[in-house]
């Protein structure tokens, strides 16, 4: 799962367009100075693809990218953000809900309340703990129904291996 191989069955997230659904509704919403806190290329889902997102949509709206990649990790998060905060950075865009709870504890402890925090996740944690932050959930359990079907159908012979991109969702 999260993973896509030509010729292999696989179900992927739309890291893509988990970025491009936040960055827009950010957009939408008078924001024009927004950063990013994200995890190194090397992990080409969370990291490449959410940050090439957040690059490619800051050049088609004639934004200026201000971004960071840290990890995974909250304490990446709380100890990165800083370096991504200019005076006039309105909202900032994480690539996890960790980055994001740690970029949060960071925002709090500094009075800086009205920033807009967004993130790709939406897990209970994040919604219990931050109902404020914006969210957009990736799709975990759409992918594990559809990955199981896709499993039942290939060993009934019913269906070739392909390829299944789960939609993200705004929350």
């Amino acid at each position: 799962m999260a993973r896509d191989a030509p010729g292999f069955a696989s179900v992927c997230y739309d890291d893509e367009g988990a970025i491009t659904l936040l960055m827009q509704r950010l957009y939408d919403r008078g924001h024009r100075h927004i950063s990013f806190l994200g995890v190194p290329h090397s992990d080409v889902t969370t990291g490449e693809r959410r940050h090439l997102a957040y690059l490619t949509f800051c050049e088609k709206h004639r934004l200026t990218p201000t971004a960071a990649l840290p990890g995974l990790g909250m304490k990446q998060g709380y100890d990165t953000v800083a370096s991504v905060l200019m005076a006039e950075t309105s909202a900032l865009v994480c690539a996890t809900d960790t980055l994001a709870l740690g970029a949060s504890k960071y925002l709090q402890q500094q009075g800086r309340d009205a920033l807009q925090l967004a993130s790709v996740g939406s897990t209970p944690l994040m919604k219990f703990l931050h109902p404020e932050i914006l969210t957009v959930d990736p799709g975990y359990a759409e992918s594990g129904r559809r990955a199981a079907r896709q499993l039942i159908e290939q060993i009934a012979g019913s269906v070739d291996p392909r390829q299944i991109v789960i939609p993200a969702a705004l929350n």
